[in-house]
């Protein structure tokens, strides 16, 4: 199962974003100075942009997970044992089909590709 703390990571730099850069704006009114609004911009997007990052990291090592559990399911079911009679070969990877699967089994590439 596939977690979501990655988007919700990469969600909440935006909205922090858009909070931090609305209380800047109030600030550099408040202080009639668009210095320290400018270096509180600048130090909110960084903080945001980490954030992003740590979302995006967050993510690709789910999905490398999934990969990897997948792939292990895969070497215990043996599949590959069995030959696949009027399969089609995946034209990016070189995987024997089922002629019913739209998909490639091995790397997802599309059958009409």
């Amino acid at each position: 199962m596939e977690s979501n703390t990655g988007f919700f990571c990469k969600l909440a730099a935006g909205a922090i974003f858009i909070l931090l850069f609305i209380a800047g704006i109030v600030w550099g009114i408040n202080v009639h100075s668009l210095f320290p609004a400018l270096i509180f911009w600048a130090v909110a997007l960084l903080f945001c942009l980490l954030l992003y990052a740590v979302g995006e990291i967050l993510s690709t090592l789910t999905r490398l997970e999934y990969h990897a559990l997948m792939s292990m399911q895969k070497s215990a079911t043996e599949e590959e044992d069995v030959p696949i009679k009027d399969g089609w070969t995946c034209k990016l990877c070189g995987t024997v089909n089922p002629k019913y699967v739209a998909e490639c089994k091995q790397c997802a590439a599309s059958k009409f590709e």
